[in-house]
């Protein structure tokens, strides 16, 4: 997209009501950092407290091992060092960040920390999928949507 216009829808989108705190779902895709700088723009004209949050779920699938204590720590250590990255990147006057890694189920964990009471906004990126794996699983970002009371930007 042409970055005068996309600066120009932004303006257009900019909230008028004050926001405290913003909390971005972050997973390492394209999508989610882009929702990440999205929401570090809403974020920094208000002085916003900006906290990305990246999940890990875990899987159990029959017939494999379990995943070993080692293996998530490990996958924890690089989401930190992703969100360590990203921060870094999205950095600016005026612009608190907060990083957080959780364990669990995305959406569940986005929601439930999106209930804080400093957090008016959550935003997300829009993974896509085929539309198969949408009809049968939905995605984050639709599930989030339902579970939640307050505003959810989906970036696509």
């Amino acid at each position: 997209m042409d970055p005068n216009l996309e600066r120009e829808l932004f303006e257009a989108q900019r909230p008028t009501a004050p926001l405290h705190g913003i909390l971005c779902g972050v997973d390492g895709t394209d999508q989610s950092e882009k929702a990440a700088r999205w929401a570090a723009r809403l974020a920094a004209p208000f002085r916003a407290k900006l906290t990305l949050v990246s999940v890990l779920q875990l899987y159990r699938v029959p017939g494999l091992p379990e995943p070993t204590e080692a293996a998530e720590k490990q996958t924890i250590a690089a989401l930190e060092g992703l969100l360590r990255d990203l921060s870094g990147s999205l950095k600016q006057p005026g612009l608190a960040i907060e990083r957080l890694v959780r364990v669990g189920r995305p959406a569940e964990i986005l929601a439930e920390l999106g209930s804080a009471p400093e957090i008016d906004l959550l935003v997300i990126g829009s993974r896509g999928g085929s539309p198969l794996a949408r009809a049968l699983l939905g995605t984050v970002a639709d599930r989030l949507v339902r579970l939640t009371d307050k505003p959810v930007l989906i970036v696509r």
